[in-house]
């Protein structure tokens, strides 16, 4: 069930991946709030279920969640199946059987048909649509640039830098956008992200001009934050809490009433066990997403990087997959995150033997639950490490987890220059990148000031100017 949990946690990620793109590939293009999802980052709280593929992946991903801990509770040991309804002065009365519970194993099968059906709707959705439009993967700063080509939406992104997430969130309400093949100034054709031109009675532009009266909201950054003051605590509390349960139930393994309590000849100890692993699982993949996104921006912010290592960089759909090459670019932190999810899938795995009953070896459900609890003590000691990285982490004012928060960071910037001046409708940022010139410089996060004198993050070629802060003319 692990595996199959795995499986759905990565088509997860990688819908809400191209799910931005997919709505933009119609002739009338998408609501500007597709450029607002949380693509790179996705969690359960972070997206509205606004359109059919978010909204059946995210089914299907909260359906799977569940799995593990009824299959923990779908077999188990019987030794009294042989009394029928006698009483009994031994523990052992039967010879040990495998049997089932019913109900649960009924719970299963409607989990699964509910899996099946969902998977039969994404594929009928899919039908007409092989191919996403992308030519280079948009979980990385250069992918998503070579699709932003278009001078209105360079120049939008310039205008939206100045704002905070929830000013850029009121400025992009009443626009639409498209995926596909627009003219240049030189009469040929390049491919990328293009605002709609519609007639309104208002107005005959393509896009309304983003004001300045949006700045005082509440910004995501402190949003976010507020949620991960919540989410953090939480977790520490029942990481440390299962770990100290754990150790307890070792420490009193033959006479005491938490082992009575987690004797599997009733239903419920398995189920509770794995569902925890199953939240520190959830969690630990959180943290990694993070991760992610930090450490990029903070290797930008400290300059002289390496386009391998920063704006080139893509997010697997598991974090299992992150483990190795986040080595190779020494993304410790990432690295660590990383190996803490994967163990946590380890963790739910062990958990459900934990629980030993009678007729069933004891040997291993103690060999397991010391693997548990060694497992738990790492991730214990892990998580002050991540807490203190993401203290010290550069801060944004809005983190570039959408599409729009991400290009509002790269617009103006000699990496946007790069893939305006490419030849080709696809611009060889996305579409050839390995004969580009931005895989040979380094990269920076720096500080730009404007000719109104306000400043924001720009990711720029680093020419060894270090914390230097530059002006520029834009406004």
């Amino acid at each position: 069930m692990q595996l199959y949990k795995l499986l759905w946690h990565a088509l997860y990620n990688s819908v809400h991946v191209i799910a931005p793109f997919l709505p933009m590939l119609s002739s009338h293009g998408a609501a500007a709030e597709m450029l607002l999802l949380s693509y790179i980052s996705p969690t359960l709280l972070s997206n509205p279920t606004r359109t059919w593929p978010i909204a059946l992946s995210t089914l299907a991903y909260i359906a799977t969640l569940a799995l593990g801990s009824l299959a923990a509770e779908s077999l188990f040991t019987d030794t009294i199946y042989c009394l029928q309804g006698a009483p009994s002065t031994s523990s052992n009365p039967c010879p040990p059987r495998l049997s089932n519970n019913v109900d649960t194993i009924r719970l299963l099968q409607g989990v699964l048909a509910l899996l099946g059906l969902v998977c039969v709707g994404m594929m009928w959705m899919f039908r007409h649509k092989r191919k996403t439009g992308l030519y280079a993967d948009p979980s990385s700063i250069s992918g998503l640039a070579s699709l932003a080509q278009n001078p209105e939406i360079v120049s939008l992104c310039q205008e939206l830098s100045q704002h905070s997430a929830k000013g850029i969130e009121n400025e992009l309400n009443l626009g639409r956008f498209r995926l596909g093949l627009y003219p240049t100034s030189s009469s040929s054709f390049k491919y990328g992200i293009f605002p709609v031109k519609y007639e309104s009675s208002l107005s005959s532009s393509s896009y309304p001009s983003p004001s300045r009266t949006s700045t005082t909201n509440k910004s995501w950054a402190k949003r976010h934050l507020s949620l991960d003051g919540i989410l953090d605590p939480i977790f520490a509390i029942l990481l440390l809490s299962l770990l100290a349960v754990l150790a307890a139930y070792a420490e009193l393994w033959d006479h005491s009433a938490l082992h009575d309590f987690f004797s599997s000849e009733h239903w419920g100890p398995r189920f509770i066990l794995v569902a925890c692993g199953t939240l520190v699982s959830i969690q630990w993949s959180r943290l990694h997403n993070q991760m992610h996104i930090i450490s990029i921006w903070s290797r930008l912010e400290k300059g002289n990087a390496s386009a391998h290592d920063t704006i080139m960089v893509t997010k697997p759909c598991l974090p299992m997959l992150a483990l190795i090459p986040s080595l190779r670019r020494g993304d410790w932190m990432t690295s660590l995150t990383a190996a803490m999810a994967t163990a946590s899938e380890l963790l739910s795995i062990v958990l459900a033997r934990v629980p030993c009953g009678s007729g069933e070896r004891a040997d291993e459900a103690q060999v397991c639950l010391y693997v548990a609890i060694g497992v738990l003590a790492f991730m214990a000691l892990a998580l002050p490490g991540v807490a203190w990285w993401r203290m010290h982490a550069v801060t944004l004012t809005v983190s570039p987890e959408s599409v729009v928060a991400v290009l509002s960071y790269v617009a103006g910037g000699a990496l946007m220059e790069e893939a305006i001046a490419g030849d080709g409708e696809h611009g060889y940022v996305g579409y050839e990148v390995e004969k580009s010139d931005i895989r040979v410089k380094n990269w920076c996060l720096r500080k730009d000031v404007g000719k109104t004198g306000t400043s924001r993050w720009l990711v720029d070629e680093d020419e060894g100017g270090g914390d230097e802060v530059r002006y520029t003319m834009t406004s």
